[in-house]
């Protein structure tokens, strides 16, 4: 029996072509273990052991929490995982770490691409994401009820105070209990895409915030290939949807 329940968070706003790469990865990295799917838009990937929720709050950096939540709450194995649409998953990182019964699990073996760069590379950021988390069903359970409870409404402020579950400055300004997290590096990297439409700060459309490359650094890696490729998918998807809402509407 599996011990693991994926929470997969998306907000239908990649495009197609994305949507389908991003789909065959993870469902490759998933096999037969439960999912909770949580989405904008009403979807059936036709898959068995899959739950669906819709998610009617606005698109915010708290709101990916009081989601999860709700995902968390449906799944049923003593362990979950988070995926999210902009990260690109292996089976080593479902299978090779399980934390203990009083930790959430980060997994650093993780890179970044930035879908905006001219020659795109590859780069090792050493951040906790909520899109690497492993942890205990209960344990987030109870970490993000915690956070329910305390600010019940969602405010411009929580924006700022939002964040992982095992941070201390995200717990010290929630003012909720303080959660124990430990790093682990799967055997295959997963990789995360940093892009316009996501909830991060980037180049675009914030000329005064700037993504920093980690300080390990690669146009290509082994497993994924080269990082041009992968921006490729994403920026090809979105010229292919412009375009077509260009044909749609010439005026």
């Amino acid at each position: 029996m599996p011990d693991l329940t994926i929470i997969y968070l998306t907000t239908n706003k990649m495009p197609q072509r994305w949507v389908e790469f991003h789909r065959e990865h993870l469902l490759r990295a998933i096999g037969d273990r439960p999912m909770v799917v949580i989405s904008a838009n009403e979807m059936d990937w036709g898959r068995k052991d899959t739950k669906y929720l819709r998610q009617q709050e606005p698109f915010s950096a708290w709101n990916v929490y009081v989601q999860l939540y709700n995902g968390v709450c449906e799944a049923r194995t003593p362990f979950i995982a988070v995926a999210e649409d902009d990260t690109l998953y292996t089976k080593e990182h479902f299978r090779d770490f399980r934390p203990r019964s009083d930790e959430v699990a980060y997994d650093m073996a993780r890179w970044s691409v930035f879908s905006w760069q001219e020659r795109p590379m590859f780069s090792m950021i050493r951040k906790r994401g909520n899109f690497t988390m492993i942890g205990p069903r209960e344990l987030v359970v109870d970490a993000l009820a915690e956070r329910m409870h305390l600010h019940p409404e969602a405010t411009p402020d929580l924006e700022k105070r939002a964040g992982e579950i095992g941070r201390p400055d995200v717990e010290r300004r929630l003012r909720v209990t303080r959660r124990k997290a430990v790093e682990f590096y799967a055997r295959k990297p997963i990789v995360n895409l940093a892009h316009p439409q996501g909830l991060s700060p980037t180049y675009i459309g914030h000329p005064t915030l700037k993504r920093a490359h980690g300080e390990m650094r690669a146009y290509e890696i082994p497993h994924w290939g080269k990082a041009a490729d992968i921006t490729e998918i994403y920026n090809q998807g979105i010229r292919e949807e412009q375009d077509g809402a260009t044909t749609a509407d010439p005026a």
